[in-house]
């Protein structure tokens, strides 16, 4: 009977130590490094959503992390004044996006996005040219073969009501 409490006791603290360090554990993202881009010269584009010209420029960079390349890449579209879409106070999506991390997930860039992220998913926005945006910087920056946009809480493939994939992004077309 005495075997039998100890092992009874033995087992619960194993599992409490198991699962306890599991839930204490920061989510994956937070355990995997921002892909670093060496210094360089790197175009970035945007389209205007009018005319759908599309304008291409070229930043110089030093060594820097890939969140911090696609957060300047977002801050100039809003110097610019490019919008793909009002958030729900009225203001640019862009305004408040921001890219958390990026990092390498076998052959796939995994893009963690704020929240404002999923303003895209409202009926007139451009998350198309959005995301064309960042595919124009990732053939670029990285060998990865794809790219998928993640959204905390977010678990679907698509966004916007036309159907946009988010996950699994072909980063090297036939014209790169």
């Amino acid at each position: 009977m005495k075997i039998a409490k100890v092992v009874t006791l033995i087992l619960i603290v194993a599992l409490v130590v198991v699962f306890g360090v599991k839930i204490f554990m920061p989510p994956d993202n937070e355990l995997q490094e921002d892909i670093v881009v060496e210094a360089g010269s790197y175009e970035h584009s945007y389209i205007e959503v009018i005319t759908g010209q599309k304008t291409v420029y070229t930043k110089e960079t030093e060594e820097t992390t890939l969140p911090t390349i696609l957060n300047d890449w977002i801050s100039d579209l809003n110097d610019k004044n490019v919008t793909y879409g009002n958030a729900q106070d009225g203001n640019s999506i862009l305004e408040g996006l921001e890219v958390e991390s990026a990092y390498l997930d076998g052959d796939t860039v995994i893009i963690t996005m704020s929240n404002d992220f999923l303003y895209f998913n409202e009926g007139y926005s451009q998350p198309v040219y959005f995301i064309d945006g960042i595919q124009d910087i990732m053939w670029q920056v990285t060998e990865a073969s794809y790219f998928s946009i993640e959204v905390d809480g977010y678990n679907e493939s698509i966004i916007h009501p036309d159907g946009l994939m988010i996950k699994d992004i072909m980063i090297r077309g036939l014209e790169n």
